[in-house]
């Protein structure tokens, strides 16, 4: 497991959103961070300490209901208590995490 967030098998995924976004724990502990693939890195496009502000960008991706779990407010340690459901269809498993079907622009900090 990587520490850096640019990894694909970095060790602190949320959720895949899909093929090419996913929600991420920063690196520091103090944030989530939406990336989105771009060759074979992913780019931190926007920041949020806010459940709030993660579902409101997130809405209509790929098992976005299941960030409805996260806490009001960022909290560490997120991707061990998200309960998974069932599988969706096209897209992939979270990296570096057991095979699990659910998957589940600027810098602005909500």
């Amino acid at each position: 497991m990587s520490r850096r967030e640019g990894d694909d098998d970095y060790d602190n995924v949320i959720l895949q959103l899909g093929p090419t976004e996913r929600l991420i724990e920063c690196a520091d502990n103090w944030q989530w961070i939406l990336q989105v693939r771009t060759g074979k890195r992913w780019r931190s496009v926007k920041f949020f300490t806010s459940r709030w502000g993660v579902l409101n960008r997130t809405r209509g991706m790929p098992g976005w209901q299941l960030l409805e779990q996260l806490p009001e407010r960022f909290q560490s340690g997120c991707k061990d208590r998200l309960v998974r459901g069932p599988a969706l269809s096209g897209t992939a498993p979270v990296q570096g995490a057991p095979p699990d079907p659910t998957l589940g622009s600027g810098h602005a900090t909500d």
